[in-house]
């Protein structure tokens, strides 16, 4: 099997056959099928892997908790389906299916947590769900070729983040159900 392998972080996914590394900046890894057969506005699959730093007392199961909460936000049409226990020979973290829809196109997702040493790994793969088989037969080669992260990748730029100003709260309406405060 191929395999893709990050030299900033040591994360390694297995490539399935067809499928081909992007560069980006957006994420620590991400494949994308290579179909030239595709409609053209087919949803191209896809794997995205991202490794961030966490604190150490944050738990596969909090880490999974926490992700999925914030997929579910970004994704508003969005099912999560499944969390199951996920283990290679290397690392113990957890699966999750989802469903959602993206310009009217029906999407899956099979995510890949992991937690190692204050590091957390998320590798979602996409695809249609029409392909469901062969989606899910890829999402199992990308984690089969899983190698934990060693390292959380470093921006390039010395300068530290400006601090995000703090939200505004929400202002709630009066109204039917309200109790006037």
């Amino acid at each position: 099997m191929n395999a893709v392998f990050d030299p900033l972080t040591g994360l390694k996914l297995g490539t399935p056959d067809g499928w081909r590394q992007l560069e980006t900046s957006a994420a620590t890894v991400m494949l994308v099928k290579s179909d030239p057969s595709m409609r053209e506005h087919a949803f191209q699959p896809n794997a995205v892997a991202t490794v961030i730093a966490i604190p150490r007392d944050v738990s596969i199961i909090g880490f999974t908790e926490q992700s999925t909460r914030a997929w579910m936000l970004t994704h508003p049409t969005g099912h999560v389906m499944s969390v199951d226990l996920y283990s290679l020979d290397q690392a113990e973290g957890r699966r999750t299916m989802a469903l959602y829809e993206d310009g009217g196109r029906g999407v899956a997702v099979v995510s890949y947590l992991f937690v190692e040493n204050a590091i957390a790994t998320r590798v979602d793969v996409s695809f249609g769900f029409w392909d469901l088989e062969a989606g899910k037969f890829a999402a199992e080669q990308v984690a089969a070729g899983f190698r934990a992260p060693i390292t959380v990748a470093r921006p390039a730029t010395a300068e530290p983040a400006a601090p995000e100003a703090p939200a505004e709260k929400p202002r709630r309406k009066k109204g039917l159900f309200s109790r006037g405060r």
